[in-house]
């Protein structure tokens, strides 16, 4: 379980992320709360998605990856980033992702790869990735909470 943080990778390679939980990779873009408005709080993750990596190079890095079977809750709908997207080999340089579940604000997914890749899950999944995946409303605190204690096993 990770909170207030996402998959990252850089230069790395054949690592996995399986079973995991992910909550609010992305809670510094939301404002906070009234009753703490601590400017403190905002800025720290400079990544804030699902999963990100860059920097991927054929043969050299971002090759082998994995990102299956994960929760993940966030309040934007922008659940990946993966930077290097833009050549004819895109897919040997994107992590195997699959059977993951995404809870959004808003219910909805947003994918990007490269600058000029950008979709939403289905058409992700036409492209033969995240087979199995979902989207959903984000559920209430208290079923966040359930989550990480299932995958805590707490």
């Amino acid at each position: 379980m990770l909170a207030w943080g996402g998959y990252k990778n850089y230069l790395g390679n054949r690592k996995r992320s399986v079973g995991n939980v992910y909550v609010y990779p992305d809670a510094q873009r939301a404002p906070p709360p009234p009753a703490v408005a601590d400017a403190s709080v905002g800025g720290f993750f400079s990544k804030p998605f699902c999963a990100n990596s860059d920097g991927q190079v054929l043969g050299s890095s971002g090759w082998g990856e994995t990102w299956a079977n994960n929760t993940c809750f966030l309040h934007s709908s922008n659940v990946y980033e993966f930077g290097n997207c833009n050549t004819d080999s895109w897919q040997k340089l994107v992590p195997l992702t699959s059977g993951n579940r995404f809870f959004t604000d808003s219910g909805t997914a947003e994918f990007s790869c490269g600058s000029d890749k950008q979709m939403t899950l289905a058409a992700w999944q036409a492209l033969g990735e995240d087979a199995g995946s979902t989207v959903a409303v984000a559920p209430s605190t208290a079923d966040v909470v359930k989550a990480a204690h299932d995958v805590l096993q707490w």
